[in-house]
């Protein structure tokens, strides 16, 4: 929404750094509302940037003026809805159907703009459970474009999404070989339907569009008819005697796909 604009954090702070005319970048400064290291952003499309700093705070700066380092910001605590994270926690900032969560191994936090507070997500997939789940959501991603890891019954990557009756359902990513792999990065490329994961020792791409083969059923054989040698029709609904001087009789089979 700010071209020329770049935002990196250090482990302490959010930096500023704005494009110049010789080609490079210059440092702005940090931002002073929020003087920690940020482990996750989003941009939500209306002026505001929500971070998670690295020791699992939740704030929203006001960047409807335009990004600087004295823009405001608000922490989303306990009394707006947002636990203390534990260390392990590594909450994460999402889009599920167009709404704001936090998400974490704990718990899965939905955002009322009216409340103006967070609130948990009742929603839970049949086949998970908080504590059992954390998201992987890439840099950027759009509506659709958010994975969480369950590790367990089995390692697996899966969706997210709503059902016909409001109810979560995950749908797993269809690269079962995987399922070991130790993740530490993914990107999403929409345009190529391709998710793009980063792992201990190895980068690996996924065709978001591939199934796995499935062996085809059974064929249904369906007795067509009969025929004698000399090409007279033999009844095939009922029992009826062969002539003694017909030794083989000729059939017709067919097997619909």
């Amino acid at each position: 929404r700010h071209p020329g604009w770049l935002l990196a954090s250090s482990a302490f702070a959010l930096r500023f750094f704005r494009a110049d005319d010789s080609g490079g970048w210059r440092d702005d400064g940090a931002l002073r509302s929020v003087a920690a290291g940020v482990d996750d952003m989003l941009e939500t499309g209306d002026g505001y940037l929500w971070l998670v700093t690295r020791t699992g705070e939740v704030w929203r700066v006001d960047f409807r003026d335009g990004p600087r380092p004295d823009a405001p910001a608000v922490r989303y605590d306990v009394a707006r809805g947002v636990p203390p994270a534990l260390r392990r926690d590594h909450l994460r900032l999402l889009r599920l159907e167009s709404e704001l969560f936090v998400a974490g191994p704990r718990n899965l936090l939905r955002y009322d703009s009216a409340a103006d507070h967070f609130s948990p997500d009742a929603r839970f997939p049949t086949d998970a459970q908080p504590g059992s789940w954390s998201p992987a959501v890439p840099p950027g991603a759009a509506d659709g474009d958010t994975w969480f890891y369950f590790p367990e019954p089995r390692p697996r990557l899966a969706h997210l999404f709503a059902d016909a009756a409001g109810r979560w359902r995950s749908q797993d990513l269809s690269a079962a070989e995987l399922s070991d792999l130790v993740i530490n990065h993914l990107a999403a490329d929409r345009g190529q339907r391709t998710l793009w994961l980063a792992g201990q020792g190895a980068l690996v791409s996924v065709d978001l569009d591939w199934r796995p083969a499935h062996p085809s059923p059974p064929l249904h054989v369906v007795l067509r008819g009969a025929t004698t040698p000399d090409g007279r029709a033999v009844a095939i609904d009922r029992s009826i005697p062969l002539p003694t001087q017909v030794s083989s009789l000729r059939f017709e089979f067919a097997a619909p796909a």
